[in-house]
């Protein structure tokens, strides 16, 4: 879903074992909010694994993800 709110309630009803998350480019007002997504689901999903998308990976993004126990991080565009 495009809104963190619904993209909750999904999660707490169908109980996902991932949840891809997409950030947006650092430029344009850095994580926003998606972190406080990947935190809440990580605390009311423990087990669920969380996935960030991102245009760009840099050390910050990777600190941000350890700190939230993010399962992985995919750097877009993804060929194969």
């Amino acid at each position: 879903t495009r809104d963190d709110g619904s993209a909750y309630e999904a999660a707490l009803e169908h109980n996902p074992d991932i949840v891809f998350i997409d950030l947006p480019p650092r430029f344009s007002g850095g994580m926003g909010k998606q972190p406080d997504l990947a935190e809440t689901s990580r605390k009311v999903l423990p087990k669920v694994n969380v996935i960030f998308f991102s245009k760009e990976a840099d050390n910050y993004m990777a600190l941000e993800a350890l700190r939230m126990h993010v399962s992985g991080i995919i750097v877009k565009p993804v060929t194969m």
